[in-house]
């Protein structure tokens, strides 16, 4: 009987050592497990976020960061907040980041800078601009932003001044591009008019056509006051068959860079662009417009500036 307990122990202790082995090796398995599981969701995140598809591929950040309890994934969810411009998370999050590692990568200093700044805290988020600035000499933008930010009171004042408006001339059409012209301005309207053909284009809304508004000034009352006129189509001698484009007045408001619909080509056919034109005045009249050598009929031009000596032309 005696002889018999030594053995019965060798086998309990073997199988001890054998269920050790096993539980061991289950957690090694159970840690491959759930680290190859990951793995491909971290890569298809990494592809959506290269791909400008943030939602998406915060979802999966915040997903394996709640599966796996870990740190790595912090700064790529404050950065698809900051994409995402909900700055108050990506606040959180860079916060997250900072605790986590004890600092963060210059372009994330920035980014957590730019969202103290939107949700109002500017006294941090000086902090994190001037840290970038520092690693960052002469970083005009940065510079301007931190001055702005510690002078942010006096510019707060200065807004005080100013008086924002609705003007009487506006309709409930689109009224944009307006550009100061003469004693007045000129503007840009897809507003109905009076005409015994009613040209629409393809979503059925009227074309957009050029309108001048005078201003009258009001000197009967102690503060310099202004009215406007009625509007009243401008320019129709520039007047196209289809749309009418921004302008941009040089050369003493005697010429005129603007963009209208171009002419279809045997190519394009039924497709018309906006091209790029120019004319001056001539005896208080707007000469034939000339298009420039650059229009192309596959492509528009949606904004136009000249500079005043007519020597530099921007578009877009």
């Amino acid at each position: 009987m005696n002889a018999g307990k030594p053995l019965l122990i060798r086998w309990i202790s073997i199988l001890v050592l054998i269920s050790g082995v096993s539980l061991r090796y289950g957690y090694t398995q159970s840690q491959e497990t759930i680290f190859t599981f990951l793995k491909p969701d971290e890569k298809k995140a990494n592809e959506y976020y290269a791909a400008k598809k943030y939602k998406q591929a915060l979802y999966l950040y915040e997903s394996m960061t709640a599966k796996s309890n870990t740190d790595k994934y912090l700064l790529q969810i404050a950065r698809s907040y900051f994409n995402l411009h909900q700055p108050s998370e990506a606040v959180r999050w860079f916060h997250r980041a900072l605790a986590a590692d004890g600092s963060l990568p210059d372009k994330d200093v920035l980014l957590y800078a730019e969202s103290l700044s939107s949700v109002g805290k500017y006294d941090e988020a000086i902090k994190f601009y001037g840290q970038y600035q520092a690693s960052h000499n002469g970083d005009g933008m940065v510079m301007k932003k931190i001055w702005q930010l510690k002078n942010r009171t006096y510019l707060f004042e200065d807004s005080v001044h100013y008086d924002i408006h609705r003007l009487n001339v506006n309709s409930a059409a689109s009224d944009i591009c307006a550009v100061a012209y003469r004693e007045g301005f000129v503007f840009l309207s897809n507003r109905r008019r009076q005409r015994l053909i009613d040209k629409r284009d393809a979503n059925s809304q009227p074309f957009y056509n050029l309108y001048y508004v005078a201003t009258v000034i009001d000197s009967t009352t102690a503060d310099v006051r202004f009215s406007y006129k009625l509007p009243v189509p401008f320019g129709t001698g520039l007047s196209p068959r289809y749309q009418q484009g921004s302008v941009s007045f040089y050369g003493g408001q005697q010429s005129l860079a603007f963009i209208a619909t171009g002419e279809s080509t045997a190519i394009t056919k039924s497709k018309r662009s906006l091209q790029l034109y120019f004319t001056s005045q001539v005896g208080g009249k707007w000469t034939t417009h000339k298009p420039i050598v650059f229009n192309d009929p596959d492509f528009s031009y949606t904004a136009e500036a000249v500079q005043e000596d007519g020597q530099i032309l921007y578009v877009a």
